[in-house]
Parts: C-alpha cells; sequence; structure tokens
C-alpha cells in the first residue's frame, strides 16, 4: 500500500530544486523554528504531524502485525523524533542513505 502522507517533507513550492547549501540553511532554520517554512511550504512541524497522523492510522490498522515503512529522511527523522528529540538535524545530516532502522511500539 502506498500512504502518501508519508512522502518526504515539501521544501519548496518551486519546480526549481534547492541547492545543497540553501537546503542546509533551511534545515538548521527548520529545526531550531519548527514552525519556519518557505512560502506556500511545509514545516518540520507540519511535516511531523502529517506522518504521525499516518503512522498511527497504519499502527491502528495493522495492530500486532510486523510493518515495513519507506521514506525519505526527513519524514523518517520527523517520526523517530516525535518520539525521542535525539533524533535531530545532526542525525538527519549523518543518516546513511539508504538506512534501515528497526523500531518496536
Amino acid at each position: 500500500m502506498i500512504e502518501e502522507d508519508l512522502k518526504e517533507r515539501v521544501f519548496s513550492i518551486d519546480k526549481n530544486q534547492i541547492t545543497e547549501s540553501k537546503l542546509v540553511d533551511l534545515l538548521i532554520r527548520s529545526f531550531s523554528e519548527p514552525t519556519y517554512s518557505l512560502q506556500g511550504a511545509e514545516s518540520n512541524q507540519e511535516c511531523q504531524n502529517r506522518g504521525i497522523r499516518s503512522l498511527i492510522n497504519i499502527l491502528h490498522k495493522y495492530k500486532g502485525e510486523k510493518i515495513v515503512i519507506a521514506s525519505h529522511g526527513m519524514m523518517i527523522t520527523s517520526l523517530l523524533n516525535y518520539f525521542n528529540p535525539i533524533f535531530d538535524l545532526d542525525f538527519l545530516l549523518k543518516m546513511n542513505k539508504p538506512a534501515v532502522f528497526s523500531v518496536e511500539v
């Protein structure tokens, strides 16, 4: 099943990709100000809220079953950060890509 709400954070509504240096600056500000976003884009808090709503729905639907979730770095970091703030910007920047995590709920 594809869960659209687990897609990557929307960093910019501009069709051009953000340069790596601008993305790092945006991430630094986003982690210090979770409600900050570029105009028309999504904040860390909005990304986390939609991801957690989706995760909770999945956990209820598949209660007691093993679940595999695949997503992008920012969404994974946001989900993990919801449960433990140790999953922060430093974690995101140092995360191996691809990465596999095992989480028990």
